[in-house]
């Protein structure tokens, strides 16, 4: 209740501010109570009953205690000792009815004093136990990180051995093969693309792996300019198409602004484009399409990859981002170790940038939202 009426009053939210706005209702909760003792003595007095105004008026003093503390008792004392002396009709010359006004009043201070250091000792006790619930809550989220950290090096662990022998198997036998007939033009060319294509998977892998050890130990520089956002998309959607057309995918491009401006490092966001288009291509299936989009959307440059291939499951879809996460990597691989999409992320943040994952579940597609804020140089033009 404090905090609601410090934040109707439009206060900063400082803790000096808030100390004292609890004082003064504090002050302002032990006058009310003894305006409701004195109207509550009143009512018993109006129905004939005078006997028991000295009771309503410590039990006035037990409560303001408890609820708000030593100082708004003394305040409910008080004023409860005035109501008794104008209401009660006491004879204060009489040295009977002083000295039994003043025991009254030392007993009423006795009475806030035990009861407010009950109420300190009480919230002290509710705030150690809060603590104690919040370090317990911490520690058990820090543990099941832990486990799920362990569990995924170890999963990238066994996928970065499986992902490197494949190339290599590939590499070793297409050597053994030049090694043993160079006089196929046809069957040298073959193997040559092969060897080719397991150097650049390779390639990816360690560039992969190099990126987020260097975004976790923030050793990851950008060289930011001014650039067109659109025309680096439009390069990436051409290196990335002879991958969709090998799989039969129809890579559909949608730029409806020509010439997006912004400051920022092409060739790391041409690797988060790319990088997206090759999920959505690796997660469908032939036939299919992958579409990407640019659009200015306010103060953002809006880029958008979306595909109807596999999805992504509910579930899984807040870890999405996370490094070395993949939903299923028993079954039906499809190659990669789980650092590409937190990479993407990494660089979009850089950026000044978000990404958001959408998907309506399993097999029903995915969509991936890069939302790139404006930074228009003021002198140089933009530059591919």
């Amino acid at each position: 209740m404090e905090l609601q009426s410090i934040f109707s009053l439009g206060l900063q939210h400082d803790d000096e501010q808030v100390a004292t706005w609890q004082r003064l209702l504090g002050y302002g909760g032990g006058l009310l109570t003894a305006i409701g003792a004195i109207s509550l003595h009143l009512w018993l007095q109006h129905l004939g009953i005078t006997h028991y105004h000295l009771m309503v008026f410590s039990l006035a003093l037990v409560l303001s205690g408890w609820l708000f503390g030593f100082g708004p008792s003394v305040v409910t004392a008080a004023i409860c000792g005035l109501a008794a002396i104008f209401f009660v009709h006491l004879n204060v010359s009489s040295p009977a009815d002083l000295l039994g006004l003043s025991l009254y009043m030392l007993t009423c201070l006795g009475i806030c004093l035990i009861v407010g250091r009950q109420r300190l000792m009480r919230l002290a006790l509710e705030r150690t136990v809060g603590e104690l619930n919040l370090a317990k809550e911490q520690a058990e989220n820090a543990r099941e990180a832990a486990e799920r950290a362990s569990e995924a090096k170890e999963q990238f662990l066994h996928l970065m051995s499986h992902e490197l022998r494949t190339p290599l198997q590939s590499i070793t036998m297409s050597t053994y093969v030049l090694r043993q007939d160079l006089s196929n033009p046809q069957i040298a060319a073959q193997r040559l693309r092969r060897i080719d294509l397991a150097v650049r998977t390779l390639s990816d892998m360690i560039d992969n792996v190099v990126d987020s050890a260097r975004l976790v130990t923030g050793q990851l520089q950008l060289d930011c300019r001014s650039i067109d956002l659109a025309f680096v998309i439009r390069s990436a959607v051409e290196l990335m198409t002879p991958v969709a057309e090998a799989k039969q995918i129809t890579l559909m491009s949608d730029i409806k602004a020509d010439g997006v401006p912004i400051i920022g490092d092409p060739e790391r966001l041409r690797e988060c484009v790319c990088n997206l288009l090759e999920n959505a291509i690796k997660f469908s299936a032939q036939g299919q399409e992958v579409r990407i989009s640019l659009r200015r959307m306010g103060s953002s440059a809006e880029v958008q990859v979306t595909d109807r291939g596999d999805g992504i499951a509910p579930e899984f879809l807040p870890r999405v981002f996370e490094r070395f996460a993949q939903a299923n990597p028993s079954r039906q691989r499809r190659g990669g170790l789980g650092l590409g999409l937190s990479i993407v992320k990494h660089i979009v943040e850089l950026h000044s940038g978000k990404i958001v994952a959408e998907s309506e579940g399993k097999n029903r597609g995915a969509s991936f939202t890069i939302l790139l804020p404006y930074r228009l140089p003021t002198t140089s033009q933009p530059h591919p």
